[in-house]
């Protein structure tokens, strides 16, 4: 009987790898071309790179025809052995990787509000440069201060050059019921009744709701103006901006 040949693929992770599987929970759904522009890296070198891991079985992706067709990229996120690897980071939150075990079933537009995510982060570093600090859902999630359900990212400023100090950027697309995203609102007013806030001593962050397109805007700033006034808030109190991603960069 013949003996099967030894896998030429290596078992372990070297310390880039690692740091690949880290960027991707911090982001949670990554592409190739953002990861390169991320890290500093040649596309190819992030192809080569994910190809090994998706080979060992540490990253996995969604990719049909379909993707091919529409000119979509691959997305790529964590699988179930990356986990046992990245419990023994201390620095990782337990219940976000956790939260990450059902990725393979989400719906593309789950997929898509995270990849937005990672772009305008991309693209407020373009911007600004050091003056800033972007937090995603990994980074949040130590603290109790920040709602639950997690916000999409917090980003903080600068004041010396920027007139807004911190920003919660939430995202709101089409296919939401607008249930969904009227409770979503209750929920950011609630929050700022609670005082738990108060804890950092500082004023409660503007909320900057990112829409995927202008007809969206209208609707979603006239809801919001409502909520507010009926919980007889104003903006001085809880600030409230609507606006499309492309515009973000320019709006802080």
């Amino acid at each position: 009987m013949n003996q099967l040949a030894p896998s030429t693929h290596k078992t372990t992770l070297n310390a880039k790898q690692l740091k690949l599987l880290i960027t991707i929970y911090a982001f949670r759904f990554v592409t190739i071309e953002l990861t390169a522009h991320y890290k500093g890296l040649t596309t190819n070198a992030v192809y080569k790179s994910f190809s090994i891991l998706l080979d060992q079985g540490y990253i996995a992706r969604h990719f049909d025809s379909s993707y091919k067709l529409r000119g979509k990229p691959a997305t790529y996120f964590l699988a179930p052995k990356a986990f046992k690897v990245l419990k023994n980071e201390q620095q990782l939150n337990q219940g976000i990787l956790r939260s990450r075990y059902n990725d393979k079933n989400v719906k593309e537009a789950f997929i898509t509000r995270y990849l937005l995510v990672f772009k305008l982060c991309l693209q407020l570093k373009e911007r600004f440069g050091d003056s800033f600090d972007f937090y995603t859902q990994s980074d949040m999630a130590d603290h109790d201060f920040f709602l639950r359900p997690l916000s999409y990212a917090y980003v903080t400023f600068d004041q010396s050059k920027q007139a807004i100090a911190h920003s919660i950027i939430e995202i709101i697309d089409s296919s939401m019921p607008p249930f969904v995203i009227r409770k979503r609102l209750l929920q950011y007013i609630e929050h700022y009744q609670s005082g738990a806030w108060d804890e950092t001593n500082t004023d409660y962050p503007t909320l900057l709701l990112v829409c995927d397109t202008v007809a969206l805007i209208n609707k979603i700033q006239r809801q919001a103006t409502k909520l507010l006034n009926q919980a007889y808030l104003n903006e001085d109190e809880l600030f409230i901006k609507v606006i499309v991603a492309e515009e973000l960069v320019w709006s802080v």
